[in-house]
């Protein structure tokens, strides 16, 4: 995620506290490290929006992506055209 291919974005992302090793493990170190609960906020520097989508849907229900919107309307596109459009 950190090859410079796009502009540098910030991304929070959203896990359980048993999650976070796996978010960990697929995006390396967050650039922040937020605790709201039983949950935690991540703040990742993203210059590869692709490769964040990919690792993502790796990562699938075990994180939320919280934004910015921009980035979540990028994604919520990708994933509707992988279905075949939306409906």
């Amino acid at each position: 995620m950190t090859w410079e291919i796009d502009p540098p974005v910030d991304v929070t992302l959203r896990t359980t506290t048993d999650f976070e090793p796996d978010v960990r493990r697929w995006l390396g170190p967050p650039a922040a490290v937020e605790p709201a609960g039983e949950d935690v906020v991540l703040r990742y520097r993203v210059t590869h929006r692709a490769a964040l989508r990919a690792r993502l849907y790796e990562l699938g229900r075990r994180v939320v992506l919280v934004g910015p919107e921009d980035v979540r309307r990028e994604l919520v596109a990708e994933l509707e055209e992988r279905r075949g459009g939306a409906s």
